[in-house]
């Protein structure tokens, strides 16, 4: 990391996904002020002020939840947690996973059910003859969902950004976009050996 700079910004919601105003200051103590575009004042006065740290990107460092069903699924079948041989299994296990259930009980149930009904009633030779690979699939996918849902604590995918790169929620973008700007009309790049060291 380029740690010689200070970097100070204001974030206007309260996961800090949303940052209109950024301040560098350099070793020789020299700043330049970056706000975005269309952003007021009023708006910058009234949000939270940050010395930028670790965690500002690193903000999954324990438990990194999937971002959706959809990629969890993704994942799951390139590991082989979710057996890729069975038909539909993507779109099966995806749909079971993003519905919104009460409780995790109540969700283990659903997700089974469902997985185990739509092989039975379209696929029933091979529900009867590849038994083991559809309760394969409704362990993943069960277990898929005890490790990123918490109704409980209305926790569900998507709840927790990953603020690390820009693929699945803003990252990087959220200051790196060209949209924030210095009054005589600098930018902050895209580039990335603006922050990281790429030695």
């Amino acid at each position: 990391m380029n740690v010689a700079n200070v970097v100070e910004y204001v974030a206007t919601d309260d996961k800090r996904q949303v940052i209109p105003w950024v301040k560098i200051t350099d070793r020789q103590g020299n700043s330049r002020t970056y706000v975005a575009e269309g952003v007021s004042p009023e708006e910058i006065a009234k949000g939270e002020h940050r010395t930028m740290d670790c965690i500002d990107c690193h903000n999954r460092p324990g438990h990194n939840f999937d971002p959706s069903a959809d990629k969890a699924v993704n994942r799951a079948l390139a590991m082989g947690m979710i057996p890729k041989e069975l038909p539909f299994i993507k779109r099966e296990a995806t749909a079971a996973l993003s519905e919104t259930y009460a409780t995790r009980q109540v969700a283990e149930e659903k997700i089974s059910q469902r997985l185990r009904d739509f092989y039975r009633t379209n696929y029933n030779e091979l529900f009867m003859g590849k038994r083991q690979d559809v309760e394969r699939a409704v362990s993943g996918a069960t277990q898929l969902y005890a490790r990123n849902v918490f109704p409980q604590m209305n926790i569900s995918w998507g709840t927790y950004a990953n603020n690390l790169g820009h693929m699945d929620f803003p990252g990087c973008f959220r200051c790196h976009d060209e949209n924030h700007k210095t009054k005589d009309g600098k930018v902050i790049g895209q580039d990335c050996s603006l922050c990281h060291d790429m030695k």
